[in-house]
């Protein structure tokens, strides 16, 4: 699979739900940060485990979103492109019951690997939505920079770790809970629940994608204006 081209569609799409980027923390960035270069093993060996257990693709193929809870099931979500003339797009959804992190030996309560089950589902995403999201993940990762001192105590141990790949691009952020980094994660969960859904249920779920994905756009543009 190929991943997917770059197109920018900015606007409100007919009939989308309307949505808001909720407000900047100031503790926080508003921007991605780095992915630790020099993670040390143990975190290299849940790297490892947990791109396998959720069926992520190599690092370049396609967009991906992590998400990383400090306790419960991490969860992936994938966009790939389809070859060939006339390519679709598909969403796929992973989600692991319980904590892949707690499964490994060395961080169970006995010592000893714990059984993972992964749920996997697949849904088509229209071309156009699928552009305007990749749109909006790529502008987020070019954005990626180290955090100033003020912002740099923004992480915690009881939370989640979200990380975006996109074009050998990569980013990270904790636990956001209002500006850029919020609507670009409400936007995950939106892709997410529209993977989740039943089918006569997704035309409805798209409307709170695309909304999601105008609320991101808008905050940016602002946040870019001339002061």
């Amino acid at each position: 699979m190929a991943f997917l081209g770059l197109v920018l569609l900015v606007g409100r799409c007919p009939g989308q739900d309307e949505a808001e980027v909720p407000k900047r923390q100031v503790d926080q960035p508003d921007h991605l940060v780095p992915i630790d270069p020099y993670p040390g093993d143990w975190h290299e060996s849940y790297a490892k485990l947990y791109r396998k257990t959720l069926q992520l693709p190599e690092p370049g193929e396609a967009a991906v979103m992590v998400y990383m809870p400090s306790f419960s099931g991490e969860e992936g979500l994938v966009i790939h492109e389809t070859e060939g003339k006339d390519p679709s797009f598909i969403l796929i959804h992973t989600r692991a019951d319980r904590n892949i992190w707690y499964s490994m030996p060395e961080n169970s309560d006995d010592g000893k690997p714990k059984r993972v089950v992964v749920t996997r589902r697949e849904a088509p995403l229209p071309a156009e939505t699928a552009w305007r999201v990749c749109r909006l993940w790529e502008r987020m990762l070019r954005g990626v920079r180290y955090p100033i001192p003020a912002e740099e105590d923004s992480t915690g141990l009881d939370g989640e770790t979200i990380e975006f790949w996109r074009h050998n691009m990569y980013g990270t952020t904790w636990s956001p809970e209002g500006g850029a980094l919020r609507g670009l994660l409400d936007l995950g969960r939106a892709l997410a629940d529209y993977c989740e859904v039943s089918e006569d249920k997704r035309a409805a779920t798209l409307k709170t994608v695309q909304g999601r994905c105008q609320a991101l756009e808008r905050y940016l543009e602002v946040k870019a204006a001339p002061r």
